[in-house]
């Protein structure tokens, strides 16, 4: 919120932070994004380093028109200290990310280890933001699952990653005759692992929200995946 901004604006200036110095941020995407638009606007902009704690903003919401770059090795010993909710949460973006690269696909199916699987959807969200900078054309593959997903989320209180993960399966099973078939079953499988007993709220409440999601431009708009790396809206 402002008042957090604000809050960690007037602690800078009580511990006489410089525009030469520099603050890091530790935590997941609600941390980054509010301490990047604290530097952005102490003493008109101070260098930041993002330091992303969760497997969720690990491999993909500190990427991205943060106003931030990617820079060395990627650190998951955080990760070890992790509740399991929060791992899965960020599981689901990664097995969304899967949907749209081939390479990644096949990682996953393969069995490679998390960094590898970070390190990739980092490249892969990079390359498309840089593609799609102001967020108009290609950048709206990374939406996929987020329609239904950001509706439960609102509804159920669930974390976002899982909720990505219904929403994914449940937009793939709406959208099932026009899926590659090898490629739905085995995202039904990988999907599967990692979604747990849900009490589903009234559809038409789901529905009202997702007609107001944020990425619609008329209606309900649903981005699917219809085979690795390829989707249709």
């Amino acid at each position: 919120t402002l008042d957090s901004a604000k809050e960690i604006l007037n602690e800078m200036a009580y511990r006489g932070i410089k525009r030469s110095d520099c603050v890091g941020a530790f935590g997941g995407g609600v941390v980054g994004d509010l301490l990047g638009f604290a530097a952005s606007i102490y003493m008109r902009g101070i260098r930041w380093i993002n330091v992303p704690t969760s497997l969720l903003a690990m491999a993909d919401s500190s990427i991205g028109g943060k106003t931030a770059v990617n820079l060395g090795d990627i650190e998951t010993s955080f990760l070890d200290t992790l509740p399991e909710a929060e791992y899965e949460s960020g599981m689901g973006e990664i097995i969304k990310t899967s949907c749209l690269d081939p390479t990644l696909f096949d990682m996953m199916q393969a069995g490679a280890d998390i960094k590898q699987l970070i390190s990739r959807c980092v490249t892969i969200k990079n390359n498309i933001c840089d593609n799609d900078f102001m967020d108009k054309g290609v950048r709206r593959c990374l939406n996929i699952g987020h329609t239904v997903g950001h509706a439960i989320e609102l509804v159920t209180g669930l974390k976002h990653g899982v909720c990505v993960t219904i929403g994914l399966k449940l937009e793939t099973l709406m959208m099932r005759e026009r899926i590659s078939e090898p490629f739905f079953y085995e995202l039904q499988v990988r999907l599967s692992r990692f979604i747990k007993d849900v009490d589903f709220p009234d559809v038409e409440k789901i529905t009202e929200i997702a007609m107001h999601d944020k990425k619609n431009d008329s209606g309900i708009d649903v981005i699917f995946p219809v085979d690795v790396g390829k989707y249709e809206e």
